[in-house]
């Protein structure tokens, strides 16, 4: 009776052991994203020149590859299909000003290797995939 008993508990003791590594498994298997910055932390990085392109998806979302990502092995022919994060935004016209105005600052702070920076900036139509699309 006893060998019966323990046979169970070591049962029991091994599934959970087994549910806990298959959830630490899938969890490794699907990282944590990093967090999306906000639209004035977005700001900072094009001024630092640590933006590639941007993707400008409708009215009030965009997509944004950065120049980590680059290195690590993005490529803007994938783009923008694959990027790093997408940020919402107050509207197309004034985050295009925004840009312009960060490049700009980016290459008349002085550093060298900023003096050319330029970030690739791309316009979705925006009423691409409305429901008159479907209607029609």
């Amino acid at each position: 009776m006893k060998s019966n008993t323990t046979r169970k508990v070591i049962s029991i003791v091994l599934a959970i052991l087994m549910i806990f590594l298959g959830i630490w498994l899938i969890m490794s298997l699907f990282p944590q994203r990093q967090t999306t910055p906000t639209y004035l932390e977005f700001l900072e990085q094009v001024e630092k020149g640590e933006i590639e392109a941007v993707y400008f998806e409708g009215n009030y979302t965009m997509r944004v590859l950065t120049t980590e990502s680059v290195e690590k092995g993005a490529s803007l022919d994938r783009f923008p299909s694959y990027y790093t994060y997408a940020l919402n935004i107050p509207s197309r016209t004034q985050t295009t000003a925004d840009i312009q105005a960060a490049v700009e600052a980016a290459r008349n702070s002085g550093n060298e290797a900023l003096a050319n920076y330029q970030v690739y900036v791309t316009y979705d139509n925006p009423s691409q995939g409305s429901m008159w699309d479907y209607l029609f």
